[in-house]
């Protein structure tokens, strides 16, 4: 609502969202070298940590009322949702790592059209442009 408040009178709404995938020099998906660093990095980070708290089987979600859970929502939403995700993921037939970069924009498409909300907006024109930087 604190958004739509500030849409001009006839202006357009445009929302880009969408995760984002490094690619290293050598193809990895999901590994970057960040200028000043000689190693590669995982980005998205979070997404590829998330994954992997999932394989390891320790995705026991923390209650929605502890501190660990407000203190790092982000985390915990992407473990939920991609949880619901996990056999897409590892059965893409270009691998897990592809398969976690499409799932993860599945992930942000949901989230977007169930926040998103048009009456708010008085006719204004929404444009969404999602996808995978």
């Amino acid at each position: 609502k604190a958004f739509a408040s500030h849409v001009p009178t006839g202006g357009t709404v445009l929302i880009v969202y969408g995760p984002h995938v490094a690619i290293s020099p050598t193809g990895q998906v999901g590994m970057f070298k960040r200028p000043g660093q000689d190693h590669l990095t995982p980005a998205c980070g979070a997404c590829i940590s998330a994954l992997e708290v999932l394989e390891a089987g320790d995705s026991v979600p923390p209650n929605p009322h502890s501190e660990e859970y407000s203190l790092d929502f982000q985390m915990q939403y992407i473990i939920k949702e991609l949880k619901k995700r996990f056999d897409k993921i590892h059965s893409h037939p270009q691998g897990k790592e592809l398969g976690l970069v499409f799932e993860a924009f599945a992930v942000a498409q949901k989230l977007i059209r169930s926040i998103i909300d048009i009456d708010i907006l008085n006719g204004s024109p929404v444009v969404l442009l999602g996808g995978v930087q």
